[in-house]
């Protein structure tokens, strides 16, 4: 069994970070971080915009060189699940067999796109954006010409929306409020944006949610609730995540009861040893008096360099 001081799991912003806070304070304890994805840990915001516009590399993606894992003595394990936490044991349980042991162990494990789980949802060309490989997907998807609809009227749907216009694309929004990003933005800046969007060609359906997607093995069509119907070569789903909470709950740590992981002032959980970050983290704020969770990117970079 492999013994560390510190034991990351998740490669997002919120790991990566930690790595680097680690490292300010103790240029000793060794580290290893643990990520189900091919790739060293990559930051999300470019994926909808310069990533997925073919304006920027991955080299604008990776939070770091390739080298600095070695450098600074961290044991980068890419490619490979955490599947158990035993709190008792100070273990993790890797899906290759391997267990590490750790002396603190921070999970920074974020969230998986949701899927909206409608007739035809499995069809080819129905896509979400969360990963490299989804904006890959999208990327090589939508040619210019092509018909995109989007679901979703938050940050996601977008900035793929923008993106995918600029990239010649035919692209209609389908949401069930009455405008844009109308959770964050002002009525205003929500009409305002509804008329730049309009003014590039988008087409916006508000008020209305999709009833389900057909096509012969891929998608052709969106069917919407109110019988309006899309034909379309793509379909990208941008309608929130799923916490990826399950490691944290099977171990036995207190949650919200909206399914977060629930955390002191410092990122502690219940359990003393136990550290939780991220999009996943749900944490007292004296401000507001109430628990507060943000999925922000910069949110998960401070949690991390706490």
């Amino acid at each position: 069994m492999d013994e560390f001081t510190y034991v990351i799991i998740g490669g997002g912003m919120a790991g990566q970070r930690a790595c680097e806070g680690i490292r300010r304070v103790d240029t000793e304890g060794s580290i290893a971080l643990v990520t189900q994805e091919p790739h060293r840990p990559y930051q999300r915001p470019p994926l909808s915009k310069g990533y997925l516009q073919g304006r920027e590399g991955l080299d604008k993606v990776y939070l770091q060189e390739a080298s600095y894992y070695a450098e600074n003595r961290i044991e980068l394990l890419q490619g490979v699940a955490a599947t158990r936490i035993d709190p008792a044991a100070h273990t993790v349980s890797l899906a290759d067999g391997r267990e590490l042991r750790y002396k603190k162990l921070l999970l920074a494990t974020g969230g998986r796109a949701r899927r909206l789980p409608l007739p035809g949802a499995d069809l080819r060309g129905v896509l979400v954006l969360r990963t490299i490989e989804d904006s890959d997907a999208i990327s090589e998807a939508a040619a210019p010409g092509r018909r995109v609809v989007i679901v979703g009227g938050s940050f996601i749907g977008a900035e793929v929306a923008a993106s995918l216009t600029q990239r010649g694309a035919e692209v209609s929004m389908v949401f069930p409020e009455e405008r844009l990003l109308k959770r964050v933005a002002s009525a205003e800046v929500g009409a305002m944006l509804h008329d730049m969007y309009t003014a590039h060609g988008v087409r916006i359906h508000t008020g209305v949610v999709p009833e389900r997607f057909e096509g012969d093995g891929r998608v052709e069509r969106v069917v919407l609730a109110d019988g309006t119907v899309l034909p379309t070569d793509l379909v990208v789903m941008g309608v929130g995540i799923v916490l990826n909470t399950e490691l944290a709950r099977e171990a036995g740590l207190e949650m919200t009861d909206h399914g977060a992981v629930l955390v002191d002032r410092y990122l502690r959980t219940s359990d003393a040893d136990i550290y939780a970050a991220g999009d996943i983290a749900a944490w007292p704020d004296r401000t507001f008096d109430k628990v507060l969770r943000v999925e922000h990117w910069d949110v998960a970079r401070r949690h991390g360099l706490r």
